[in-house]
């Protein structure tokens, strides 16, 4: 599977799913292939309900994602501590689970499991503040108010006093400490000296004494009476956030069915926005044995990757009536590979239950996706890249679930082509005589043999006429030969016996500014070579 989403470049286009719940993001890196159609329709249902809620209501479903991006990561399965930062967590989840079960649809709510059950327990944690906020308010505990306003009292008195002493000391010895704990005082300061027992003093650096005023006993009487009180206060804290914990484990089911709410619906609008800005379509799942078609399949990295150069994106239309095993010929830069992949990222992105970037996609479910042939990566030591294509090979041939796909692109490319001409018809006929194989092989090797439930397609590469009027022009850089062999290839596929011989490697060779005479002399070998 990880060749496969590499040679489909699927994490390019997930770039565009972009959830906003922590939630939603950890089910994004789960990379879920779903291989059951009610899965895939309950996913597809999903999609459709936030398009919907999308187009008709885009203010709701803007205030909708507001709260999604506010939902607080909380531990799954975990029990609520008796801390005032989970109770915080747990108060923002439900208040922004109530805000979103107050604008989404009651049929998209009921799709994703939304239902408030938790009246009583918001109203609870309300107490200690509106909204998503949250403190231990005097409102859960009469003992906590009494407390408070004796330590307030008392926090009074100590100010009174503290005031009291340090005017005792500016007018004594000059110092004024304001609303300041210490002061520091140059070495011969006065007040070093003749401070009787007013200040403690410590020395602060080599040339630096700090000063603190030495408190008097009424300051300490009234100090130790608010430490006392200080105690109570958080016992009476503590006993609180274990009441409230508790009640928050006691609806800990509830509060794990909301998350999974809050993932479906914050995936389902993700999903549904991806659709909408990238122009997909819901794909279409057909029985085993049917025909896979498109119709203006776009690989999206490729169209991208053109569009900032400037040059011309064609869209892929093809039907795969011929049978089971495709083999898909033509020249370089032909479209072969292009082919493979777009088929290969939109049976991915249908399979991860996501719309698809075609007009028009109908295919199979499959149990698994194999992907062998150029470009495999593989940490075996010692195998060259043909032996690496088969070690990748071999191991997806070996696994037996049905029904399944392989792409094969450019398979065998490293060895001499009679031996993989040979090697790749006797894949087609394997693939062929297996009815649980859909298979798609693109080659530019010639005289393949056909098997019963096999066909051939040629991409139909340059318009040789058009590009002849146009290559009597001056030559061009690198970006405008490539800008002329984007604009005279024709990415079309075409039914074919598999005999037809394409030869376009000079045609570009020319274009790319490769040396007249050489290629002249290449025109003329090819010539000597078919009279002989």
């Amino acid at each position: 599977m990880d060749a496969f989403r590499e040679f489909a470049e699927i994490e390019a286009v997930l770039g565009h799913f972009r959830p906003l719940t922590p939630y939603g993001r950890a089910k994004k890196e789960e990379r879920e292939f779903f291989s059951s159609e009610p899965a895939l329709d309950a996913e597809y249902g999903l999609i459709d309900a936030g398009l919907a809620f999308i187009r008709r209501s885009p203010s709701a479903a803007d205030r909708a994602e507001f709260h999604l991006k506010n939902i607080p990561a909380l531990e799954r399965g975990a029990d609520f501590r008796p801390d005032i930062t989970d109770i915080l967590l747990c108060k923002k989840l439900l208040h922004h689970v109530r805000g979103l079960c107050a604008v989404v649809p009651p049929a998209f709510k009921k799709a994703v499991g939304f239902e408030w059950k938790s009246p009583r327990l918001y109203d609870r944690l309300g107490l200690g503040g509106g909204g998503e906020t949250f403190y231990l308010a005097d409102a859960y505990c009469p003992g906590l108010k009494k407390l408070r306003g004796e330590i307030r009292a008392l926090d009074l008195g100590l100010e009174k006093e503290r005031l009291a002493e340090c005017s005792a000391l500016k007018k004594k010895l000059g110092l004024d400490f304001g609303a300041r704990q210490f002061l520091l005082l140059p070495d011969g300061h006065p007040a070093c000296k003749e401070h009787g027992w007013l200040l403690f003093l410590e020395r602060y650096d080599s040339s630096t004494m700090t000063a603190k005023p030495v408190h008097g006993g009424e300051f300490l009487s009234l100090s130790a009476r608010r430490e006392q009180l200080v105690r109570e206060e958080k016992r009476l804290e503590s006993s609180v956030l274990r009441d409230l914990a508790s009640a928050l484990n006691a609806e800990s089911a509830v509060l794990a069915a909301y998350i999974r709410s809050v993932e479906k619906l914050d995936c389902a609008l993700a999903k549904a926005r991806m659709a909408l800005s990238l122009k997909l379509s819901k794909p279409l799942f057909l029985s085993s044995g049917k025909a896979i078609a498109v119709r203006g399949g776009r690989l999206l990295p490729l169209e991208a990757a053109l569009a900032a150069k400037g040059l011309k994106y064609t869209p892929l239309s093809f039907d795969f009536t011929g049978g089971r095993v495709a083999v898909v010929s033509g020249s370089n830069m032909g479209g072969k590979t292009v082919v493979l992949k777009t088929l290969a990222q939109l049976q991915l992105l249908a399979q991860c239950g996501f719309f698809v970037p075609a007009d028009a996609f109908r295919t199979v479910l499959f149990k698994g996706v194999y992907y062998a042939g150029y470009g495999v990566q593989a940490q075996t030591g010692g195998l060259s890249s043909f032996g690496l294509e088969l070690h990748s090979f071999m191991q997806s041939y070996a696994v037996k679930e049905r029904p399944c796909l392989f792409l094969l692109d450019e398979f065998a490319r490293t060895t001499n082509s009679e031996e993989a001409s040979a090697l790749l018809s006797a894949i087609i006929e394997a693939f062929s005589s297996d009815s649980g194989i859909y298979a798609f092989i693109a080659t530019h090797f010639s005289g393949l043999r056909a098997a019963k439930g096999s066909a051939f397609y040629r991409m139909l590469g340059l318009d040789g006429a058009a590009l002849a009027k146009r290559m009597r022009g001056p030559r061009r850089d690198l970006a405008g030969a490539l800008k002329t062999i984007n604009q005279h290839m024709r990415y079309q596929l075409r039914r074919d016996a598999g005999k037809t011989k394409i030869y376009d490697a000079l045609k570009i060779a020319q274009i790319l500014g490769f040396d007249g005479r050489i290629t002249s002399r290449a025109l003329k070998i090819m010539e000597e070579t078919h009279e002989s």
